[in-house]
């Protein structure tokens, strides 16, 4: 733990006891004289840096100590660097504890590869070996590569078991581990399981995109198809490779690709055997790339990664959680297999998928879709509504696992100029649960969220695709490719169709019996879908919020809207109350509940299923089970829900916590965020260069003065979610509810622990992430992954519930980092009071400030709609800008050829990019020879990655001629 003296200052903080001894380095003999008197003797003399029992003595009475200071003092100098000393009382008979690591310690290059020691004892070597064998078997460490199959293969053997072995035993002991290493991980491979998380509160989910490919992966290695496996992409000239030390079973699935087991070419969906020291190698050459191959690929492995810890309920790779070490495979990653090899079983079985079950991917689609809570006039014109479904829509470079954006020639055609309160953009609405599936309108971008998406924003929800639409689609979407037209089949009893089509349980359980059986094609069905479902409650004039509207948000959600598009804390205590009451009651089916400011996601349970030959999550079949409760079933509880809480909110009260977070206002590392954004975004904009300057305007206010009101009042969290636990809050003095507009385009960048504004709603950023929000401040980030700390756990890594009131204290940013570092290890105490929220004193404030906050709400009015025209222009000139910059780059670029090409001798070689991405950065110029196969030509951006495109072997020596028409940094290459 590094420095003696400063791990004992580290476990007395955290209130561990340790052995009485001296404070902190002792810098003479007077110290050390006067250290051990308080302690007592005997004592022993200790380095503080050594190790080993390095540099310790023994002193059993002042004379000795007087003696051996000086001596003691040099002897740690030479062997450790330093002559720093401590004293500890002398304990004769100890018993020696020892701890390196704990969960979730950031481990440096520089660390000790020793993790922990294991010692036993018996009455004889046969019971001492019989208990290190069993001590083996249960010690479980996750993540790291170690040594815990290599201790139990030396105590299984015979030679290690009799005694009979020398101090070279090792060189000659002969250990065959069962594990994969990465050698090339292709653009991206990560660790997924089935159904991924369903924790809520914006902890995403995770899961592979093509379930489908996954799952029929899985069956043929003989797995539950839920268990973890690989997802891939690779690209042409960009491989993944793979090297297995023990004979292991594996299957390739989804995407089309070229497998080859040590140069062989093998089959996909079919079962494979790696030979010991084998390697599997996937690639795409640029020759048979086809557009109709699909995306992403998997690996499915006899036994899974049973190494790769569960991270709140499942081994799923998403946003740095879960997976191994919660990131991307790198080249050298080494990851413990379980039982891997061939079976006796298999030769009994079919080794194949027949080609009659293997899912189509296709280019080109047709995706039928359910109306979303948002597909109405007063946000979509009818013009608009039926161009969205006429459009052809492509699939835009910039997708990931968060989300597929689409875009079209066309513009969206609103029906209203703003957001109201929730934003100066059209696209913009207060707040809204999201769903999987959803067609989210990011501005005039539809952005279809997938399974790594948020769970709750600011965005309108036009459609909702079925949760029955094939992973294989979300899988096989990929840039340039066209996306047919949104459809949606009505007839004349659709209502029976969709129920029937439920209970017949088709698709994808034939799907799973033919994998089985290998006997037949699945039937599919295309489902008739519900027609739209918004049903207003009529709700008693004395009542403290408009009518509330059900809509349905995909077959496995309904959205329940309170009230109109406006902030009001009387409908906010509606929302927990009617959650409050759900909860009790637990109606069946019912999964999640996801309350925001002004309504709720209410979805149903995925039921697993179980057909004889494995689980299988339902959402791959069907969304409730109807056994357990149908839509009409569920909304009556809605409905009685509703009707079950009082007309007024008045009288109501909730029980929360009152939080004191410390903040830095007008940071240096928010500032720092802006200064990105203007070199690589947009250099001018109302909130450029400050946020903070903006504010003031935007509000009627000096900056100085914006600043006081956000901090001189409490905020209210209303919602918990987006992602990892981000809080949305307002001010519950009205007098300080300022507004803001979102930066267009969004941030790259924003550091944990930001503080933004956007419409009268506040965030606390719980990781460093993209954003729009405008910044003002920093305090601690309410996410701790591991749950260190007091106030979080490791089942709840979050700080934050809704009806928290949180206070923000004013520090000085010299004190930021000491405050941090201590989040950061787990020792922050947060001071937390009870706090009871209360309508009715909350309402009489309100009152008592109304004729205050009125004029500060006219004066707030009028300069926003200043700043809103200003941007206007300011966005239009910047939009010029970027049109100018493309048709510059076009210009300067017919000079160049078609492709890029390197040559020598005047023989020719052409260098393609391997997909459709953006030119980040060029590295190289006509002249320059080429060194290395790993020298960089271009990096390319697509799917948020940056990808290096490199020489390779072949082209070692030869000189760059020119680079293709495309190639100029910010212009686009295609496939």
């Amino acid at each position: 733990m590094g420095l003696k003296h400063e791990a004992r200052a580290a476990a007395a903080q955290a209130s561990i006891p340790i052995v009485p001894g001296s404070n902190g380095v002792l810098v003479s003999i007077s110290d050390a004289l006067e250290a051990a008197k308080q302690v007592g003797y005997p004592v022993i003399l200790k380095a503080t840096a050594g190790g080993g029992g390095l540099g310790m003595v023994v002193c059993n009475d002042e004379k000795v100590l007087q003696e051996r200071f000086l001596a003691t003092q040099a002897s740690a100098k030479t062997l450790f660097g330093t002559g720093s000393l401590l004293i500890e009382k002398y304990i004769p008979a100890a018993r020696h504890i020892e701890i390196q690591i704990s969960t979730g310690l950031t481990i440096t290059p520089f660390f000790d590869g020793l993790l922990c020691k294991v010692i036993v004892t018996g009455q004889t070597r046969e019971e001492a070996l019989t208990r290190f064998a069993q001590a083996l078997d249960i010690c479980k460490v996750y993540g790291p590569p170690n040594n815990l199959q290599y201790l139990k293969a030396i105590v299984d053997s015979d030679k290690f078991r009799d005694g009979n072995y020398t101090t070279s035993f090792l060189d000659n002991f002969v250990f065959t581990p069962r594990a994969l290493t990465v050698i090339s991980p292709g653009i991206e491979c990560t660790v997924q399981d089935l159904p991924g998380r369903t924790v809520g509160c914006g902890v995403p989910r995770g899961s592979p995109m093509d379930a489908l490919a996954f799952s029929a992966g899985n069956r043929l290695v003989d797995n539950p198809v839920t268990l973890e496996g690989l997802e891939i992409l690779i690209v042409p000239t960009i491989a993944c490779e793979l090297e297995f030390s023990s004979a292991t079973v594996v299957a390739i699935t989804g995407k089309e690709v070229k497998a080859r087991v040590n140069d062989t070419l093998v089959a996909m969906w079919s079962r494979i055997t790696v030979p010991s020291s084998g390697k599997l190698k996937l690639e795409v050459e640029v020759e048979t790339e086809k557009p109709d191959s699909g995306f992403r690929v998997y690996i499915c492995i006899r036994g899974g990664l049973p190494n790769v810890p569960v991270y709140l309920g499942s081994k799923s790779t998403s946003m740095g959680l879960g997976g191994y070490q919660g990131r991307s495979l790198l080249p050298g990653d080494q990851l413990t297999l379980g039982f891997c090899g061939p079976l006796g079983s298999d030769e009994t079985s079919n080794d194949s998928i027949d080609f009659s079950l293997i899912p189509k991917y296709s280019s080109d689609w047709t995706i039928y879709v359910l109306p979303g809570p948002q597909d109405d006039k007063e946000f979509l014109s009818s013009a608009g509504q039926n161009a969205f479904y006429s459009t052809k829509w492509h699939v835009s470079k910039d997708i990931n696992r968060l989300g597929i954006r689409l875009s079209s020639s066309e513009n969206i055609q609103w029906a209203r100029e703003n957001g109201g309160e929730g934003g100066s953009h059209p696209s913009n609405i207060l707040d809204n649960g999201y769903t999987l599936g959803t067609i989210n309108l990011n501005g005039d971008t539809p952005v279809i969220l997938t399974n790594d998406g948020p769970d709750m924003g600011g965005f309108l929800m036009i459609h909702q695709i079925s949760l029955d639409w094939d992973g294989a689609v979300r899988s096989s979407l990929k840039e340039g490719k066209l996306l047919p037209e949104l459809r949606l089949p009505w007839d004349t009893d659709t209502t029976r169709d969709y129920e029937s089509a439920i209970s017949d349980q088709p698709g994808y359980t034939n799907f799973f019996k033919g994998i089985s059986r290998a006997l037949f094609r699945p039937r599919l069905i295309w489902r008739k879908l519900l027609p739209e479902l918004r049903l207003p409650w009529d709700t008693d004039t004395t009542s403290d919020c408009d009518a509330a509207i059900l809509s349905q948000a995909g077959d496995a959600a309904i959205l329940v809207d309170f009230g109109s598009m406006r902030l009001d804390l009387n409908i906010r205590a509606r929302i927990h109350a009617f959650q409050k009451h759900l909860t009790a009651k637990r109606p069946a089916g019912l999964r999640t509940m996801n309350p925001c400011i002004r309504s709720v996601m209410v979805s149903l349970s995925s039921k697993m299923f179980c057909q004889g030959d494995g689980a299988y999550p339902a959402q791959m079949q069907c969304h409730y089970d109807p056994k357990l409760i149908s839509q009409p079933e569920f909304l009556s509880y809605l409905i009685t829900a509703q009707e079950s809480l009082p007309s007024t909110m008045t009288n109501m009260e909730f029980l929360g916590r009152r939080i004191t977070l410390p903040i830095v206002l007008d940071d240096p590392w928010n500032k720092e965020a802006l200064q990105r954004y203007m070199a690589t975004m947009r250099r001018d904009a109302i909130y450029l260069p400050s946020n903070i300057e903006y504010l003031g305007k935007n509000n009627g206010l000096e900056p100085l003065e914006a600043l006081q009101r956000l901090v001189q009042t409490d905020w209210l969290v209303l919602g918990v979610g987006f992602y990892l636990g981000c809080p949305f809050l307002v001010p519950i003095d009205p007098r300080c509810r300022l507004v803001a507009q979102k930066m267009n385009p969004s941030r790259t960048y924003t550091p944990r622990g930001a503080v933004g504004l956007a419409g009268p709603v506040a965030a606390i950023y719980p990781i460093e992430s993209p954003g729009g929000y405008q910044l003002y401040g920093r305090t601690l980030p309410p996410w701790q992954t591991w749950g260190k700390g007091d106030d979080f756990n490791p089942d709840k890594p979050w700080l934050l519930e809704p009806f928290d009131q949180i206070h923000f204290e004013v520090i000085h940013t010299d004190n930021y980092a000491e405050i941090e570092r201590a989040f950061d290890s787990g020792t922050y105490k947060f001071k937390i009071e009870p706090k009871t929220f209360s309508v009715k004193e909350c309402n009489e404030f309100e009152r008592e400030t109304s004729d205050e906050a009125m004029v500060f709400r006219n004066s707030q009015r009028n300069a926003s709609m200043i700043q809103e025209r200003r941007e206007r222009e300011l966005l239009a000139e910047w939009q010029r800008e970027k049109q100018a910059e493309m048709a510059h780059a076009q210009v300067l670029s017919v000079e160049f050829e078609d492709t890029n090409q390197v040559t020598t001798s005047g023989t020719l070689t052409e260098i393609n990019s391997p997909l459709s991405a953006s030119v980040w950065k060029i590295k190289c110029r006509p002249g320059d020879r080429i060194r290395s196969a790993s020298d960089v030509l271009l990096i390319l951006e697509a799917m948020k990655t940056e990808i290096a495109i490199t020489s390779g072997e072949e082209n070692v020596g030869k000189v760059v001629k020119k680079l293709g028409k495309e190639v100029v940094e910010g212009g686009s290459v295609r496939l």
